[in-house]
């Protein structure tokens, strides 16, 4: 059975050609260095994460794609590799990148790579 990665809006998307997950904890304005040098960390959130992809794309389905990730908040279900279970999660889209790779008739073959990160 075919493993889906990442759904977008509920949309399985074509598997990506590379995938990221980055885990950050989120620190409160009270963390920091005393001046004995001790470190002192108010974490407000644990494991927030961010999912970097890059894949490789007809037109039609950059089109899709593109629109899709241009909504202000973005329901993402991604397959988390430290449980091996499906997890949801509402994120945003930053760094969004295309290039041409290869020109297939009139409207050729792309890459694309982005960044979901969760609110």
């Amino acid at each position: 059975m075919k493993k889906s990665y990442i759904k977008i809006n509920n949309e399985t998307i074509p598997t990506p050609d590379e995938i990221d997950f980055e885990f950050r904890d989120i620190e409160g304005s009270s963390s920091g260095v005393t001046e004995a040098g001790i470190t002192h960390r108010d974490i407000v959130r644990e494991s927030v994460i961010s999912i970097s992809l890059k894949l490789t794309l007809t037109s039609q389905y950059l089109l899709k794609l593109s629109k899709m990730l241009k909504q202000t908040t973005i329901p993402v279900k991604y397959f988390d590799p430290y449980s091996l279970e499906e997890k949801e999660i509402n994120t945003y889209c930053t760094n969004f990148k295309v290039s041409l790779l290869n020109k297939n008739g009139s409207l050729g073959i792309w890459g694309v790579s982005f960044k979901l990160e969760e609110y």
